[in-house]
């Protein structure tokens, strides 16, 4: 006698696994950045491996882009042009990143923002125009605001920042564990500038109420191969 049931309970089973691949809801990759309604990105943390494809959609009914943060002879270390609903663009410098987080935002919407990590897996793609600089910038960074005082009358602590080449910075001050100022300037080859990190509400408020403000400023230069460097000083303004 020929045994069907166990062949049919195979073949039902095997269609069901096949239906389930087909029907089961798509997975958003880390490759892709994503925007949607109401303005904002649906994966603001998005990790590729170095000269990995990354690609933008938006399924906003808004225009949105993908801009870097950080710059590269002033403009960009990446970006996309501003895309209107359920279109798709390269971001176009991304192949180009070495290790690193970098933050990106929207230009239209600049309080949309992320962070796109690259792994040190990969190799990333040589940039035009010859050989790569894999050099991380050489850099010092001080804070020199004198006073409790002058902090709360200009509204800013001032950090100066030596370079050997030329970088684009950004700093971050930090005061008990909160974000307290921010800002971002460049530095020429072999310089120094004094640059001015603008206080917040969080900050404005340390500086008026405290005896001593002790902060933590952590200083990013990137030069223009996107090589960058990290500093963190610390000073405590009376």
């Amino acid at each position: 006698m020929v045994r069907i049931w166990p062949n049919v309970r195979r073949i039902v089973l095997i269609l069901s696994l096949v239906l389930a691949a087909v029907f089961a809801p798509a997975a958003w990759a880390d490759e892709t950045i994503r925007a949607a309604i109401s303005n904002r990105y649906t994966n603001p943390s998005v990790s590729i491996d170095q000269g990995e494809p990354l690609n933008f959609t938006n399924g906003d009914t808004s225009r949105h882009d993908v801009t870097a943060s950080d710059l590269r002879e002033n403009k960009p270390l990446f970006s996309t042009p501003l895309l209107g609903q359920n279109q798709t663009a390269f971001v176009e410098g991304s192949q180009y990143l070495t290790t690193g987080s970098y933050a990106f935002f929207c230009t239209v919407h600049p309080f949309m923002t992320g962070s796109l990590t690259v792994t040190s897996a990969g190799t990333p793609v040589p940039r035009p125009g010859g050989g790569a600089d894999t050099v991380a910038p050489v850099l010092s960074a001080r804070v020199t605001s004198g006073s409790r005082r002058g902090v709360r009358r200009s509204r800013a602590i001032s950090v100066r920042v030596t370079s050997n080449e030329a970088v684009s910075v950004s700093a971050r001050a930090t005061a008990r564990g909160r974000t307290i100022a921010s800002g971002s300037f460049s530095v020429d080859e072999g310089a120094s500038r004094t640059g001015s990190l603008k206080l917040n509400a969080a900050g404005r408020s340390a500086a008026a109420r405290r005896r001593a403000l002790a902060v933590t400023v952590r200083v990013t230069a990137t030069d223009a191969a996107g090589n960058r460097t990290v500093k963190t000083v610390r000073r405590t303004i009376r």
